[in-house]
C-alpha cells in the first residue's frame, strides 16, 4: 500500500511538472512588438553638428534593434550635476532620435550624459530612454522633402557599418 501511494505521488508530481513546462513553452512564443504612434516631432532647439553626430554614434552603439540616422536636440543647455564641493561631475542633454527599419520610421526620446572629472568630460552615455514609437515618415518628408527617413532633417550623412562599428568619415551635405 505504501508503495502504491508513493507511486501515485510521483505520478502527480511528474504530471504537474509537465503541465508547468507546457505553459512556460506557450509563454515563450514571441508576439510581434506593438509601438505607440506619434504624429508630431519635437522642434530642434539647437543645431550643433559635432554633438548630433556624437549622439547618433552613442545611440547606435547601444541599440541593436534600430540604426539611428537622425537626432533632434530638444534641450537648449546642458543640465549640470554638481558634487558636494560644487564641482561639475556630469552634464546631460535631451534629444529625440529617429530611425528607419523595414521602410517604417521610429522615434525615441533619450537623455545623454557625459561624466566629468573637473577638467574634461568622458564619453557620452544614454542614461534615460523612452520606448520606441512609430512615426509617419511623411512628417519627416514635410520637414525635408528629400529625406524619406534616410538622413537627417539637416541632411546629416555618415557611413555606418553594422554591427555597431562607427565610421569616422562623417560629413555634412548642404
Amino acid at each position: 500500500m505504501h508503495k502504491i501511494v508513493s507511486l501515485l505521488c510521483i505520478t502527480i508530481l511528474v504530471s504537474c511538472n509537465s503541465v508547468g513546462k507546457s505553459e512556460s513553452i506557450a509563454q515563450q512564443v514571441t508576439v510581434p512588438k506593438h509601438y505607440d504612434k506619434v504624429d508630431v516631432l519635437p522642434n530642434a532647439v539647437l543645431y550643433e553638428t559635432a554633438l548630433e553626430l556624437d549622439f547618433i554614434k552613442t545611440a547606435n552603439e547601444r541599440d541593436a534593434e534600430f540604426i539611428v540616422a537622425e537626432v533632434i536636440i530638444t534641450s537648449k543647455r546642458w543640465a549640470l550635476t554638481f558634487n558636494e564641493y560644487g564641482q561639475i561631475v556630469a552634464r546631460s542633454r535631451s534629444a529625440s532620435v529617429i530611425a528607419n527599419k523595414e521602410d517604417k520610421c521610429y522615434v525615441q526620446n533619450l537623455v545623454f550624459e557625459q561624466k566629468g572629472d573637473g577638467e574634461s568630460f568622458n564619453e557620452t552615455e544614454i542614461v534615460k530612454k523612452s520606448n520606441w514609437k512609430t512615426l509617419d515618415c511623411t512628417i519627416l518628408e514635410s520637414k525635408n522633402p528629400d529625406n524619406n527617413c534616410q538622413g537627417s532633417i539637416r541632411k546629416l550623412s555618415f557611413n555606418y557599418k553594422a554591427p555597431h562599428s562607427f565610421s569616422e568619415s562623417l560629413f555634412i551635405l548642404t
